[in-house]
């Protein structure tokens, strides 16, 4: 990771997130396709996921290799199932171990290309960067609040139709923004820029041509955030999320990285995770991280002491942001927290600070949206 700073007080740039060709190696879809074949059960993800319901998260690439990888094991039972014999079954296996990481890969590059597959398992399907399908504004004359999100193009599933529909009767929907909560999401890509955020006042504010990227950019973070409550509500499913390729110190220091050569952008992977660890005592049952196909802790459970620190230090800060909030409405308990939060701190109790907060009820948190809404 760059630790150098822009100029003006910009927060560091993220160095490329993706850290060889392929997330998943060829043990890794050598497993899954032994899963497949029958000759292994040690690919918990592969079952969990052919047997409910949910959605993959992360990365783009990383997501079309987790869909690539379940692929391959799908493909193993159908050749398993025609055969009978076990010294055939055995000998099958090993002639097609190989073909199998070279199909995982022709996958790949198929569901990459493609951007917008209607794999409705994949989250990245529902929010699309760039495609036939892409997300667009709508914003006549560029003010606020006369924009929204929509579809376009002759790819659009129903699925993500109804996707939209619900978004935009949800608590992240534009128009509940206030404009000041509006800006301070688009300057955190503007932030990576070491420049000034450009306003102009006529009146009131206006978006101008160069700040629509970023809006964009926002307006894709709040729908991803959306769609991990909209997938348990609508389909009771479970998130899997993909940690392969993320640098999490990254995620913890919400740095910017760039944008295609249009500018920094705040990854939407660093919106979801932060939003999992806010409301980590709702989540936490409904979502599983993953590493290589395995399971793994949640991030802030990790045993690197700077990660824990960093996420004890932003449990602080949302207690603190919300102790100042005029819409907390039960002070004593939350100066209790915090007290507690900064006593653990005092002996460099990280893993306290982060279970205290984990302990506050997520009724009593901040929220836009949640399946018992």
């Amino acid at each position: 990771m760059d630790s150098n700073q822009d100029p003006e007080g910009a927060v560091p740039r993220c160095e490329n997130i993706r850290t060889r060709r392929h997330m998943l190696t060829e043990q890794d879809i050598i497993k899954a396709f032994r899963v497949g074949f029958g000759f292994d059960d040690e690919a918990p993800f592969i079952s969990r996921f052919r047997d409910g319901q949910g959605l993959i998260f992360g990365i783009g690439e990383t997501i079309a290799e987790y869909w690539a990888a379940f692929e391959v094991c799908y493909m193993a039972g159908l050749f398993s199932d025609e055969i009978t014999d076990a010294t055939s079954r055995q000998n099958a296996l090993t002639s097609l171990s190989r073909g199998a990481y070279l199909f995982f890969q022709s996958r790949c590059r198929d569901l990459n290309a493609a951007q917008g597959v209607p794999i409705e398992a994949r989250s990245n399907v529902f929010i699309q960067f760039a495609g036939a399908d892409r997300m667009t504004i709508q914003s006549p004359n560029y003010r606020y609040p006369n924009f929204g999100m929509r579809l376009e193009g002759q790819a659009v599933t129903p699925g993500r139709e109804q996707f939209f529909e619900r978004f935009k009767q949800s608590g992240y929907r534009m128009d509940k923004i206030v404009v000041e909560d509006m800006w301070k999401g688009i300057e955190k890509d503007w932030q990576g820029n070491g420049v000034g955020f450009e306003r102009r006042r006529q009146g009131r504010e206006r978006i101008i041509g160069g700040d629509l990227t970023s809006l964009r950019q926002y307006m894709v973070r709040r729908a991803c955030k959306f769609l991990i409550y909209d997938e348990i509500r609508e389909r009771d499913g479970h998130i899997f999320y993909a940690l392969d390729g993320i640098v999490m110190n990254d995620v913890i220091a919400r740095n910017y990285r760039p944008l295609h050569g249009r500018g920094p952008k705040v990854p939407v992977c660093t919106s979801e995770l932060r939003e999992i660890f806010r409301m980590w005592n709702y989540l936490k049952d409904r979502v599983t991280f993953y590493e290589h196909l395995q399971p793994v802790p949640a991030p802030w459970h990790t045993l690197d002491i700077l990660q824990l620190a960093g996420w004890s230090n932003y449990a602080l800060q949302r207690v603190t942001k919300l102790l100042a909030s005029p819409m907390c409405i039960d002070q004593h308990f939350f100066q209790q927290a915090l007290a507690d939060m900064q006593a653990r701190l005092l002996v460099n109790d990280h893993r306290g600070v982060i279970d205290r907060y984990h302990l506050i009820p997520h009724h009593c948190l901040p929220k836009r949206y949640l399946p018992t809404d």
